[in-house]
């Protein structure tokens, strides 16, 4: 597919992909990015902790919106980037994660970052292979999802959080 770029006044780093199919006159979109220039110039100056998540869209169309989400001074969620891409894979998370690191100033400014997920499809490889060594945590919630199918009861997930809030080790004995 070919590459268009949308410059518009609120937004920055916006670029779409459309698909040329056998009639050039009829392009079939295939997926987009929006990098908030507001929001991320704010998150710049905030926490260095980035949310990536998925979510299907479930209209005629389908596919995916892809979001790296920050968090402002009031713990408020903060959308620095999306994408609406055909599908959750390692290519298109590939894709994003190009576009938002440069969107953050490379690779050198987003080693300081830590990213946070729930191991999506094609995330964790991409992530190694694009910033190698950067901080990739997992998401409690998600993790506790996972967790309590075969460790179930209310103890264990007291527990689970007790030790996901503590900031030493002695914090949750």
């Amino acid at each position: 597919g070919s590459t268009v770029i949308v410059t518009t006044t609120p937004f920055q780093g916006d670029e779409a992909d459309l698909e040329h199919p056998e009639r050039p006159l009829c392009p079939h979109f295939q997926r987009a990015y929006i990098c908030f220039k507001g929001c991320k110039e704010s998150f710049l100056i905030y926490r260095p902790i980035i949310g990536l998540d998925g979510a299907f869209l479930k209209g005629y169309y389908g596919g995916q919106i892809l979001a790296a989400i920050g968090r402002d001074p009031n713990d408020q969620m903060l959308p620095i980037a999306i994408v609406v891409v055909e599908g959750e894979t390692k290519e298109t998370w590939k894709w994003f994660l190009e576009l938002l690191t440069n969107d953050l100033g490379g690779t050198r400014a987003c080693s300081l970052i830590t990213f946070i997920s729930d191991q999506q499809k094609g995330l964790l490889p991409t992530m190694d292979e694009l910033l190698p060594g950067v901080a990739h945590r997992f998401c409690v919630r998600h993790l506790y999802n996972n967790f309590k199918k075969k460790f179930p009861g209310k103890k264990l997930k007291e527990l689970m959080w007790k030790a996901a809030n503590a900031t030493y080790v002695n914090a949750w004995h």
